[in-house]
């Protein structure tokens, strides 16, 4: 499948940016690692079928300490209910953080 024309508009910039774009499977999604001062996050995006939105998930490489999880889960509970595209995300299972689902 090739790359929706909006993701290959993404792709276009991101790779004008210096940044590392990879595609996933046959073109529905790209990714790429992006370095900050003090950290790299990795970038999906991603277009549903005969759509014109862009969706983009970031997966940090934090994990959050398992006692100290529930007090982490009340504030990104309480940031989420005022975000109004995109949410936080936590695995319970290794207390990883993703940011998901914004819509572009």
């Amino acid at each position: 499948m090739p790359l929706a024309p909006i993701l290959s508009s993404v792709r276009e910039h991101l790779i004008g940016q210096n940044l590392n774009v990879q595609l996933v499977g046959d073109g529905e999604a790209i990714t790429a690692n992006m370095d900050l001062k003090n950290l790299r996050i990795l970038l999906a995006f991603a277009v549903q079928r005969k759509s014109k939105v862009v969706q983009i998930e970031s997966f940090l490489p934090v994990r959050i300490p398992e006692g100290r999880r529930p007090a982490v889960l009340d504030l990104l509970s309480r940031v989420n209910w005022t975000i109004r595209t995109g949410r936080f995300v936590v695995d319970l299972t290794d207390g990883e953080v993703q940011i998901g689902r914004a819509h572009v």
